[in-house]
């Protein structure tokens, strides 16, 4: 009787357990869905996701997604594996990707976060062995070549890729990915892979009604490793945050990168970035408030601007047109003022357009905004001029104007 009655309790409390730890495992993963719904409900804020694809233990790409879900609009910025820099989870000066294979993804998360100033809640992680599976599962990725490719490879074969478009099935996604040109720039490497991921998001959304289907995700969800702040996306929020980068207008996607200098350390060749980091924060800061803005998220045209220095501060033009090239502007040309002097730093509108100048001034915090008799001979945004010309005065840091001058008094008042 005691030998029975004891079995039963025991029995009982397993019970007890296991019911525990069911309605442990059910609230986490509530918890968890409902972060994700918090992030996503408000339509009015950017989603930041960091995408990954890797090839074992190395990192292939690393790109940052910025997306306005009220107007699809959207950016993406390549994050270079040789990025270099005293990274906390190393204790030592190194290349980003070292993280990742030392460290693990959560952690290289989190040095991409100290290095753009920008958090980045959801992660999504893709083997290049899944995404070049997914590749064929998508009937292909249509690329767009500029210049045909011969060139060979270490095992002695060839890469060959003819010009113009082309769809290529999950090997050649491979190869495409990883063939290499002596003397080539790190720009067209950094093109390959925003346009493979761009072509890639695309496909999806063309296949949207199969992969995402409800009944069918289960299918193509392992593919996938998402993320959210460090822990693991159950399959139901991961399903979320896919379909919402799917929404993105692939067309108006604008594309970037960290830029830097090249310096050998420890045999290493490391891109230290521009300004000590502080280049890819502004220029991830300006994306996202034009992202943000209306008047630009709705245009299709591309301003042309003309950057003076109203300085003796010598670079502040050159540095500044780069900040506003990077931001998706087109430079017309960059020099000095007709003095040096100017106090205030002041935007001119050549189009009258003052709505644009405002977005324009909103990047650099500046409200001094003036407008030019439009010339009408010489249509807008021509390569003959410019659509706004910029002037920077003593009040322009770098990075902003800041005396909140708006134009309500005289230079030298």
């Amino acid at each position: 009787m005691n030998y029975s009655s004891g079995k039963k309790n025991v029995i009982f409390l397993l019970v007890i357990l296991f019911l525990i730890i069911g309605a442990t495992v059910f609230f986490f993963f509530s918890i968890r869905t409902d972060a994700v719904n918090d992030i996503l409900k408000n339509k009015d804020s950017i989603v930041s996701v960091l995408w990954l694809l890797n090839d074992g233990d190395d990192i292939l790409a690393s790109e940052i997604l910025v997306m306005y879900p009220p107007t699809k609009k959207s950016a993406m910025f390549d994050i270079p594996g040789n990025t270099g820099g005293i990274y906390r989870s190393l204790g030592r000066v190194d290349r980003l990707d070292q993280v990742y294979k030392e460290k693990g993804v959560i952690s290289f998360a989190k040095e991409v976060e100290g290095i753009t100033g920008r958090e980045l809640p959801f992660v999504v992680e893709v083997s290049l062995e899944d995404f070049s599976a997914l590749t064929d599962i998508l009937g292909g990725l249509k690329i767009f070549i500029s210049d045909p490719v011969f060139t060979k490879a270490d095992d002695d074969s060839y890469f060959l890729f003819p010009s113009g478009g082309v769809t290529l099935d999950g090997d050649k996604i491979n190869s495409y990915l990883h063939y290499s040109v002596a003397g080539e720039s790190e720009t067209f490497v950094k093109d390959r892979r925003q346009n493979t991921l761009i072509a890639f998001l695309s496909a999806l959304r063309e296949n949207s009604s199969i992969i995402f289907d409800e009944d069918n995700f289960s299918l193509y969800s392992g593919y996938f490793k998402g993320y959210l702040n460090g822990e693991k996306l159950d399959e139901e929020s991961l399903h979320k945050v896919l379909s919402l980068l799917l929404n993105m207008d692939s067309d108006r996607i604008t594309t970037n990168s960290i830029t830097g200098t090249l310096n050998t350390v420890d045999g290493k060749k490391l891109l230290f970035p521009e300004d000590n980091g502080m280049q890819i924060k502004k220029v991830l800061n300006l994306t996202v408030t034009s992202l943000l803005s209306e008047e630009m998220s709705s245009q299709s045209r591309v301003y042309v601007l003309e950057i003076l220095n109203g300085t003796d501060r010598t670079g502040l033009a050159s540095r500044t047109a780069r900040l506003f090239r990077d931001a998706g502007y087109e430079i017309l040309r960059y020099e000095n003022a007709d003095r040096n002097d100017y106090q205030y730093t002041t935007i001119v509108s050549h189009i009258g357009n003052f709505k644009s100048a405002e977005t324009i001034g909103s990047f650099i915090r500046c409200r001094n905004i003036v407008e030019d008799e439009i010339d009408s001979s010489a249509g807008l945004g021509t390569s003959a001029t410019a659509d706004f010309t910029i002037i920077l005065g003593d009040d322009f840091n770098g990075t902003y104007a800041t005396s909140g001058y708006s134009g309500n008094k005289k230079e030298g008042e």
